[in-house]
């Protein structure tokens, strides 16, 4: 059976691979430090370039960012400048409430520094992950 070309089989991979990119997926959340986390099953690599789930629990609600209580982003780490951006991401609020959500924003590469404490741990866990 062929769809627009393409065998049944290719088109199933292929919609089982974008389903691993997206936050509704069976998560496999691996603690890097308290409140930051980032999802295994999600990792993609490509040479020297990470994709993966990133999730940030806050211990009290942000106040100043209509009360999210939760940040998930969809990151890309470089491996060989200390850098990363964001693809995608998505906040939540103490009571489980969508606030914001952006697919599709991939912003301008972001040089990590000290005050990018979250994302320099996880960058570290996923740049350890060889091809």
């Amino acid at each position: 059976m062929t769809v627009a070309g393409r065998t049944a089989a290719t088109v199933v991979l292929g919609m089982g691979l974008a389903l691993t990119t997206l936050p509704g997926h069976a998560q496999n959340w691996t603690q890097v430090s308290e409140g930051i986390q980032y999802d295994a099953r999600s990792l993609r690599v490509n040479g020297n370039l990470r994709q993966v789930w990133m999730q940030i629990d806050f211990s009290a609600p942000d106040r100043t960012a209509a009360s999210i209580n939760r940040f998930r982003g969809l990151f890309e780490f470089d491996c060989t400048v200390s850098r990363f951006r964001m693809l995608s991401m998505e906040s939540h609020s103490g009571k489980g409430v969508l606030v914001d959500k952006g697919s599709d924003i991939r912003t301008e590469w972001t040089s990590i520094t000290r005050a990018h404490e979250a994302e320099a741990a996880v960058r570290a866990r996923v740049c350890a992950v060889r091809n």
